[in-house]
């Protein structure tokens, strides 16, 4: 996609009221009329289809169809790329056409899902790989004439004001690009569902790494307060049974609560070996709960825009659903305790 209008959205700047909003295209006599004024009905076998000419630049094709009975369908060519959430606009250079297409394609149930809810009689046909070919459609009582299929479709199906409250552009519509980016952004939020069962070796190689991680931690810092103390250097301190239990119990919860997208990251890391780390995960968790400021975005490329978005959501989980480390740690003696989980 290189660009952020659709075809229609290129070609309707001539076809525009001075508040923005698509017109119904101006057809000359001989457009509309067969000798003295008679207009054609439009026979179409059933199964086949004919093209009319389209009542407004709002639509890039019109046909008149016969399938079990007759149909007007407009068809809008829209590429949603300026419906991208924010954090995604932002890097849209770095990511790439190729990139964005993807993801707007692989999200065609949430997009649809959108459009079904706001507007009636549409669905989405095959189209070019970078556009998405929505076809608006009305039914007719039999054969008609053009002039009277194209006044139909105007009049009777939600096309125009698709096109126009997709165009932020458009004075005093809906924006409803606003609410494609809404939804975006809520499914890229949304956790990948849990397989049907879990498996526990993965699990407890992320309890394992999150464990060994908090523990590195705390001994690093036990030992950096040690030397400021006294200036003497010290290696022995160890976590008490308590806290290891908790680590390890919060671990194991994050893991089962998560364990759609752990599955996914394991398996994405896995197939970017050159990027990454093995994909185990529990350090990245621990980092981020612990707010120490690195954790799963940082195992990612900035050019890779599906990564990204999984280790957003999961950089999310940590930080929310892992509670009590930011408290740090207190010894007593050479023993340390996690303090608050």
């Amino acid at each position: 996609m290189s660009n952020n209008m659709s075809q229609a959205q290129r070609a309707q700047q001539s076809n525009r009221t001075d508040d923005g909003k698509y017109t119904t295209k101006a057809h000359s006599e001989a457009d509309v009329s067969l000798g003295d004024g008679f207009q054609e009905v439009i026979e179409v076998d059933d199964g086949d289809s004919h093209d009319i000419t389209p009542p407004s630049d709002a639509f890039d094709r019109v046909v008149i169809a016969n399938s079990d009975g007759y149909v007007v369908e407009g068809t809008i060519y829209e590429n949603f790329d300026h419906c991208l959430p924010a954090d995604i606009d932002r890097m849209r250079e770095a990511y790439g056409d190729d990139q964005i297409t993807e993801y707007l394609n692989d999200r065609s149930d949430v997009i649809m899902g959108a459009i079904n809810e706001r507007y009636k009689n549409v669905q989405l046909d095959p189209g070019p790989d970078d556009t998405f070919a929505l076809e608006f459609y009305a039914q007719l009582d039999g054969p008609v004439t053009e002039e009277d299929a194209a006044h139909t479709l105007w009049e009777e199906s939600d096309g125009v004001q698709f096109a126009n409250e997709i165009d932020p552009g458009t004075f005093g519509s809906e924006d409803f690009s606003s609410t494609i980016r809404d939804k975006l952004a809520e499914h890229d939020a949304t956790k990948l569902p849990n397989p049907e069962t879990i498996d526990e070796q993965a699990k407890q190689r992320f309890v394992d790494d999150f464990v060994s991680t908090a523990v590195q931690d705390a001994k690093m810092t036990a030992e950096e307060e040690y030397f400021m103390e006294t200036e003497e250097e010290a290696s022995d301190f160890e976590v008490d049974d308590e806290s290891l239990n908790k680590l390890k119990t919060m671990a194991g919860e994050f893991y089962v609560a998560n364990a759609g997208d752990l599955e996914a990251w394991r398996k994405d890391v896995s197939e970017r070996k050159e990027y990454m780390n093995d994909g185990v995960g529990g350090h990245d968790a621990y980092m981020e709960a612990a707010g120490l400021g690195v954790g799963y975005r940082d195992r990612v490329p900035g050019n890779e825009l599906e990564p990204s978005i999984m280790a957003k959501r999961l950089s999310g989980s940590a930080s929310e659903e892992i509670s009590g480390l930011e408290n740090g740690i207190y010894r007593e003696g050479k023993t340390i305790h996690f303090e608050g989980i």
